[in-house]
């Protein structure tokens, strides 16, 4: 014993050194690692602001010899379109009374009606043909291309410092899950540590009790063999010994064997006393004393071995049917779980290790398991604690509120533990529409969760872990439909935050949505009202899918706030509020020609304008949506809106449009009518 403890302790020792050294080892090379990735993160930063300066000096660059070259094209425009404008002002005047001062040169006389239609529809073919064709397109490309320089410059800015906080948040992440791995290891290490002097200790205690054994066995058996022998030579006729071997002998046989042997020899006794009466009284002997046969030489190793290897199976085939008392593990889950616990039946299996299994589980009055399998530590089976290192749930079904609950808690006493629990396909009722999940739960020493896994559809997956009262709570997934918005679902969705009895704090959320990404915090209050608020961010959303007749194309941008409340979840809709700001960027306005709208004083107002950018606020509230400032810029043209679209759809505002060319502008104010399917502008 003392040198299986001795290498015990030397092998704990050198496995300790061997841990301390490749603990060592690998602290250096993460250090070695994070070192080369900073100074690549640094090289990498360096490089971005080494090309943002660049871009920005380029750009500026270009900004300068943009803005000669439209000068220039502006000054060799200014004649032409002061004629045009002039001779569109003479035509307007020669249908009222003559102008106030005559011009130095005689002036022409009077075209006739078909004659002037023909110079009006001239002149505004004139004025749409150079306004609409060569100052609108070329200013809208250039501020085409001067904004698409801008947005390729802050979007390359964007993403450097989204991954740079994805890289440190990667890297943040690898840390904890580092540290937890190293804990997780520790704690298995010295679980096996305990579990095998434990198995070292039985083992030396079941090999004293053997020994001792054996050698309370030798000395009944030779105690036997002495009065196996003098029972033996006290027969006269008997006056061989009989041989029992060492390995026939049994306590049980002795004790027969010594009971027969005194009774022969009390009978032979008996038998020679008779035959000397006779002869001494002259009687024929036909009496005599047969001599006593010795007894048959008797083998019992073989039908003792055939006989307990029988026994044997039948006890494994009975214990593995045999019904357990389920008393014993009610009484001690309720005590550890301050809950009734109640359980159908218990049976034992050593098919595959030792098992046992719990069928028609219940804690409290709502969780329910269908099968529960416990896979005990040693002597668990039969003592009075009951040690389970890992217990397998089958159709468990409980409410949202008792899986917080359990979270939150922690099982009392010495006397009931589990490490670990493992539940396939729950069902967890309540107020939020969840699928059916996978929850594995970690228990620490002192009877809390130390941490909660769980895994959904779509690569769902969902850590939490139990701080005091609050629980972290980390998560992702390929695709997810948001509880509280049913009608948006985020593909590639992250999220991050905390949990309590009261709420959900989620400290930042994001994923992709509509070819662009959204993101934001949210603030969740549940109880007999559901609230929940909160910053929300879109970045290269695609507002096309909106209001297509009102807007056909183009990326959005925004930021705002908003607020849900409603009875349950899934009505929280009906009190939701959003205010924000917005820009879209390179966008087409799918109903509307403002152009030709301000030219015909909105008599004709259909087609489409392209816009390079388009800013406003908004605001919704109750099913209407307001729209307000907004501004459209499309090179000559620009122009600023209102509008208020109902919960039905319906439109109301109006369009203040300007068209510079030159020293003088059109303008008008046209009105914005219909519904967000067939809008119309104009009278």
């Amino acid at each position: 014993e003392r040198h299986e403890k001795e290498e015990a302790e030397r092998k704990a020792r050198e496995e300790a050194e061997r841990k301390a050294k490749e603990d060592a080892a690998r602290q250096e090379r993460e250090a070695s690692e994070r070192k080369a990735k900073e100074e690549a993160e640094r090289k990498e930063r360096e490089d971005a602001e080494r090309r943002e300066k660049e871009e920005a000096e380029r750009k500026a660059k270009e900004d300068a010899e943009r803005k000669d070259k439209e000068a220039a094209e502006a000054k060799a425009r200014a004649p032409a379109t002061d004629s045009l404008l002039a001779d569109l002002d003479a035509f307007g005047k020669s249908d009222g009374e003559a102008p106030a001062a005559a011009p130095v040169t005689p002036p022409p006389a009077p075209p006739s009606p078909p004659a002037a239609a023909g110079a009006a529809d001239s002149l505004l073919a004139d004025l749409d043909s150079f306004s609409a064709r060569d100052d609108e397109e070329k200013k809208a490309q250039e501020e085409a291309e001067r904004k698409a320089k801008e947005d390729a410059a802050r979007k390359a800015k964007e993403d450097a410092e989204r991954r740079e906080r994805e890289a440190e948040e990667a890297r943040r992440r690898e840390e904890e899950g580092k540290a937890a791995e190293a804990k997780r290891a520790q704690e298995e290490a010295e679980r096996k540590a305990r579990e095998e002097e434990e198995a070292r200790a039985e083992k030396a205690a079941a090999e004293q009790r053997e020994k001792e054994e054996k050698a309370a066995a030798e000395k009944r058996k030779r105690a036997a063999k002495a009065a196996t022998a003098g029972a033996a030579a006290g027969a006269a006729a008997a006056d061989d010994d009989i041989d029992i071997s060492d390995d026939d002998i049994d306590m049980d046989d002795v004790r027969r064997d010594e009971k027969a042997l005194g009774e022969d020899s009390r009978k032979a006794a008996r038998k020679r006393e008779r035959a000397e009466r006779r002869r001494e009284e002259g009687l024929a002997a036909e009496d005599t004393v047969a001599p006593v046969a010795p007894r048959k030489r008797r083998k019992w190793g073989k039908p003792l071995s055939v006989g307990l290897f029988v026994v044997l199976l039948a006890g494994v085939g009975l214990v593995h049917v045999m019904p357990l008392s389920t008393t014993a593990y009610e009484k001690l889950a309720s005590e550890a779980l301050g809950v009734p616990v109640k359980i159908g039946s218990a049976n034992l299996s050593l098919i595959t290790g030792v098992q046992l299994k719990f069928s028609r589980v219940s804690l409290g009055s709502g969780i329910k398991a269908a099968a529960v399998r416990g896979y005990p530590n040693a002597g668990s089976v039969f003592g009075e604690s009951k040690v389970f290192s890992k217990m397998e749930l089958e159709g468990l079904v409980a409410s949202q509120e008792q899986l917080a609950a359990l979270l939150g808690g922690a099982m009392k006493g010495d006397r009931f533990k589990v490490a670990r629990v493992e539940a396939q396909q729950v069902k967890l009722d309540g107020p939020l529409a969840l699928p059916p999940l996978d929850v594995t739960l970690e228990i620490a020493g002192d009877g809390s969760v130390a941490s909660a896994t769980l895994r959904g559809p779509e690569a769902l997956m969902v850590r939490l872990a139990p701080k005091g009262a609050e629980i972290a709570i980390e998560g992702k997934a390929n695709s997810l439909v948001m509880p509280l918005l049913p009608e948006l679902t985020l593909s590639d969705f992250s999220m991050k935050g905390s949990a309590t009895r009261d709420g959900l704090h989620l400290t930042e959320w994001d994923g992709k949505w509509l070819d662009g990404r959204v993101a934001g915090t949210a603030r969740v209050q549940w109880g007999g009202t559901w609230k929940a608020e909160g910053e929300i961010s879109a970045r290269g959303v695609n507002v096309a899918v909106f209001a297509p007749a009102l807007i056909s194309e183009g990326r959005v941008e925004g930021r705002g706030l908003y607020a849900l409340a409603g009875p349950a979840p899934e009505k929280m809709m009906e009190g939701a509020k959003l205010l924000g700001t917005f820009t879209i960027s390179k966008g087409v306005l799918g109903s509307f020609d403002l152009a030709r709208a301000i030219q015909t004083g909105g008599a004709q107002g259909a087609g489409r304008t392209l816009f390079a950018e388009m800013t406003g606020e908004g605001t919704f509230e109750k099913g209407v949506t307001s729209l307000r400032k907004l501004n459209i810029q499309a090179g000559a043209l620009s122009a600023g809106a209102s509008l208020d679209i109902a919960a039905d759809g319906a439109l109301s505002g109006r369009v203040i449009a300007d068209v510079k060319g030159g020293a003088r502008s059109l303008s008008a104010t046209l009105p914005i009518s219909g519904t967000s399917k067939e809008p119309r502008i104009g009278k």
